[in-house]
């Protein structure tokens, strides 16, 4: 069937803004599991890998310092670094379809809030400065939008993902700016290093986990709602 005719009584009503309706979105719930799975899965995988990668830096140059001063750290692995960019690279485009499906569901789901098309929700999140206001406001059409009791009360997990983001990246780039490439450095500068690392490490552990629940929790949102009105 011609997605863009006329929607049957099990079907979503056509996009506003010309937007139509993409092909999986037939069975929207399993199409958004899959991505709410794939999307968690590799944030836990960048997570790991990277920071995994900084305590490996760490030693390196712990041990350069004591016992090659004035040499260069052997490099880090390829493997590893190939591991994070490609984990973090494919969460990040697997994330933005599950956003731009699950946006496109809440006018299935008639919601009372949605400020976005689809692809404009998408857009928010590569659009630089502007995305550490706009991707919050998202994430709550999501979330109010999606959820079935139709609580008009945001998660304050949003706003404080979005905090303990933003700290994670901050402490990360004082960490990279602080402690060099080659092991010359004082032991208390990498001491301070190696702080800096363990708490890049809780906080960004902190980030995945926040977003591993709202990936859950707004697609069991939409899944229940759409089961109360296939009712």
């Amino acid at each position: 069937m011609d997605m863009n005719t006329a929607s049957s009584p099990s079907r979503p009503p056509p996009l506003p803004f010309g937007h139509t309706w993409p092909a999986e979105l037939v069975r929207p719930v399993v199409t958004r599991h899959q991505l709410a799975y794939a999307t968690a899965g590799l944030a836990v995988l960048a997570f790991l890998s990277l920071n995994g990668m900084m305590f490996l830096h760490m030693a390196l140059l712990y041990d350069g310092c004591a016992n090659a001063p004035y040499q260069r750290i052997p490099e880090i692995p390829l493997g590893l670094r190939v591991v994070v960019a490609a984990s973090y690279s494919a969460g990040y485009v697997v994330g933005l379809f599950w956003v731009y499906f699950s946006y496109c569901n809440l006018y299935g789901l008639r919601a009372a809030q949605v400020r976005f098309s689809p692809a404009g929700a998408v857009g928010w999140h590569i659009c630089p400065i502007a995305n550490l206001w706009m991707i919050p406001r998202v994430f709550n059409d999501l979330w109010l939008g999606s959820d079935p009791l139709g609580r008009n009360r945001p998660s304050a997990l949003i706003r404080w993902g979005m905090v303990l983001a933003f700290l994670a990246s901050l402490v990360g780039y004082i960490r990279s700016k602080l402690v060099g490439d080659t092991p010359d450095d004082t032991t208390t500068i990498l001491d301070v290093g190696m702080g800096l690392t363990i708490i890049h490490t809780f906080l960004s552990a902190a980030v995945v986990a926040c977003l591993c629940y709202l990936l859950a929790r707004i697609t069991g949102f939409q899944a229940k709602k759409l089961r109360q009105q296939a009712a």
